[in-house]
């Protein structure tokens, strides 16, 4: 028997309530060390969008900055088409990444309608991949 742990004593796991298999999700402390290792601003917008707002990579490359949205709620991130129900949601988006998203959009040349994320969905994945496998 090696002396490494199971992986089920360091990662987040949850059984579905009605459905087999189980919710996974990174710790704050995960999540820090994917961020390192990424290379520029576009892909740590992109994973904070995953990460911090809960998107899936179909809705982290349709969103911009005007779908960003101050509320009764608090601050919102508007998703027109969910990856889920294909409907319409709100999720909230940490105030802070919200003044990000707001910074990078008065600093680029692009217009407020055009996403933040201007890659495909296997791009996406890609840059995933590769943080992943360095860490």
């Amino acid at each position: 028997m090696s002396g490494s742990p199971d992986v089920t004593d360091v990662m987040n796991l949850e059984d579905y309530p009605s459905d087999d298999g189980k919710k996974v999700w990174l710790s704050e402390q995960e999540v820090e060390q994917l961020l390192d290792a990424l290379d520029d601003t576009v892909q740590e917008v992109a994973v904070k969008l995953g990460v911090r707002c809960g998107l899936r990579t179909h809705e982290i490359v349709q969103v911009t900055p005007e779908d960003v949205a101050d509320t009764d709620a608090g601050t919102m991130l508007r998703v027109w088409k969910s990856a889920k129900t294909d409907h319409y949601r709100e999720t909230p988006v940490p105030p802070a990444f919200a003044n990000t998203i707001r910074t990078i959009d008065g600093v680029r040349d692009e217009p407020a309608d055009a996403p933040l994320v201007d890659v495909s969905k296997r791009t996406l994945r890609r840059w995933m991949e590769g943080a992943t496998d360095q860490l």
